[in-house]
């Protein structure tokens, strides 16, 4: 907790994700806010689990384009075709994409 109250500074706006859950599940948010006080208090609910804590990029810089490839990941996903037959043969195996992708 130390290191974390050393590195984001207070009135910096932080978020707590559960490192628990991992691709393709959705993130699990914990926590967030903009002090050192809330952060003491979220992390209190989250203590003996793993999680990441983190100043959100988008918090720091309102252009996140402007941010370096490292920092920022960006990832698009676009049709290619019309027809697959694997899908068409068993489309039940792919229900759970279907459903990741609806959230």
């Amino acid at each position: 907790m130390k290191q974390v109250l050393q590195r984001i500074a207070d009135g910096e706006w932080y978020t707590i994700i559960s490192l628990e859950s991992v691709y393709p599940s959705s993130v699990v948010w914990c926590g967030n806010g903009r002090s050192h006080d809330e952060l003491r208090h979220d992390f209190a609910d989250v203590l003996g689990e793993r999680v990441g804590i983190g100043i959100n990029p988008a918090d720091v810089c309102s252009d996140w384009r402007q941010l370096s490839s490292e920092e920022v990941l960006t990832l698009s996903v676009l049709r290619n075709q019309n027809y697959y037959e694997p899908y068409v043969k068993n489309p039940d195996r792919y229900k759970s994409v279907f459903d990741l992708w609806q959230e």
